[in-house]
């Protein structure tokens, strides 16, 4: 961490903090040194507490816009003592000015609340302004919409020729899998090669890891033309077949891992 604190681009490769999510935290956005030096010192305390990286950069984006609206308003050089509590509902302003939705600003605005109460709490900076605080904020949320696709959109979807369309083998066993058992995509990136199980009446299952619920095996039904169609991908030679799960990951091999950069 000493090594990267003084930069404006953590390599958290180096941290031990990358998932397949997040690779690097960027800080140079923030135009004030000195909030610049204030939320890096908050984001390794929180790395230290065990914080998810994807969270972190989420955070530390949020902090990011707030830094941008107070330095379009005040300057570039203006110190702690000027990032108050009007400043603060003056981005609230802006973000809805901006036009984003209702949970973008929600989540931005818990970001920076949790950042400003702990830089308080610890008193990381005692000249900034004693009521740079956030308390139930966020807008309000609307009324869920129906989680569910309409029967119409279904069958085009689910179409010969709509599947047909995807350039490989494995993506479009991915999207029969993902319609047929409601997976999650995070989870369907993640599949091993190996992943079809039987009971004892011989029906195949799909075995997967619940990775919300911290890797908990689950299991979901499978048809017997699924299960023929995921058998029949090619796998990848077993130099190369290396996963969590011990074998290759079919999901993988069609997204590609995102830290390659």
């Amino acid at each position: 961490m000493a090594d990267q604190f003084p930069r404006d681009s953590w390599d958290l490769r180096l941290l031990d903090l990358v998932n397949e999510d997040c690779c690097r935290l960027h800080f140079g956005g923030i135009p004030q040194p000195w909030l610049r030096d204030l939320t890096k010192r908050w984001a390794r305390w929180r790395s230290t507490r065990g914080s998810n990286p994807a969270g972190l950069t989420t955070s530390v984006q949020a902090i990011t816009r707030l830094a941008c609206h107070f330095a379009d308003v005040d300057g570039v050089d203006a110190g702690p003592a000027a990032l108050n509590r009007a400043r603060i509902e003056t981005w609230f302003a802006a973000l809805q000015a901006e036009g984003h939705s209702e949970h973008f600003r929600s989540r931005a605005i818990s970001c920076v609340g949790v950042f400003l109460r702990d830089v308080h709490r610890y008193e990381w900076q005692p000249d900034l302004a004693r009521n740079a605080l956030i308390y139930d904020a966020a807008p309000k949320p609307r009324g869920l919409k129906p989680r569910f696709i309409p029967e119409h959109l279904m069958r085009q979807l689910e179409a010969p020729e709509a599947v047909a369309q995807f350039p490989s083998d494995d993506g479009r066993v991915l999207l029969k899998i993902l319609m047929a058992c409601g997976l999650r995509t995070k989870d369907a990136r993640w599949l091993p090669f190996d992943c079809i199980v039987q009971d004892a009446e011989n029906n195949p299952y799909l075995a997967w890891l619940n990775r919300k619920i911290h890797d908990r095996p689950a299991f979901f039904p499978l048809s017997e033309e699924l299960a023929g169609g995921y058998g029949s991908v090619v796998l990848l030679p077993p130099a190369v077949r290396r996963g969590p799960l011990g074998s290759g990951q079919l999901g993988r091999s069609q997204a590609g891992a995102r830290c390659r950069r």
